[in-house]
Formats: structure tokens, sequence, C-alpha cells
């Protein structure tokens, strides 16, 4: 579990930087308007059943998996 950084606190806004889930259990039920992330590159050019493999395996805690194919770098 990592330790969410609030990097912007105003009036209007608040940015939390961090592991999402681990942001999401910091904050009061229904305070969120929205999650922007950065997800993994990789998952443009691979299978549905790819992709499925991979979201399991980071739902599951696997950070590392990388799925095969390189997505659009190689």
């Amino acid at each position: 579990m990592s330790t969410p950084e609030l990097m912007l606190d105003t009036p209007q806004a608040r940015v939390w930087h961090g592991e999402c889930l681990d942001v999401l259990r910091t904050l009061p039920d229904e305070s969120v308007h929205a999650i922007v992330t950065d997800p993994p590159y990789g998952l443009a050019n691979t299978t549905t059943s790819l992709v499925s493999e991979a979201v399991a395996a980071w739902l599951g805690g696997d950070r590392e998996f990388i799925p095969e194919g390189g997505g659009i770098h190689g």
C-alpha cells in the first residue's frame, strides 16, 4: 500500500497522487467527481483475453505483470 500524497488543495479541487485504490480508501464515500489515471501501456494491440488477464493480475495485486506484445512501442 502506498501513502497518498495531496498535491493540490484549493476550494475548487483536491489533487491526490498515489495508487488509485489506496487513495480511494482514504476518502469519504461519494466525495469523488473524477479519477484521472495513467494506465500501463501495452494494451492497445492485444487480444481481449490478454487484456482480461492483465487486469485480473493488476487487481490481484501483481503490479509487476506486463502483458505480452509490448504495445505500440514493441
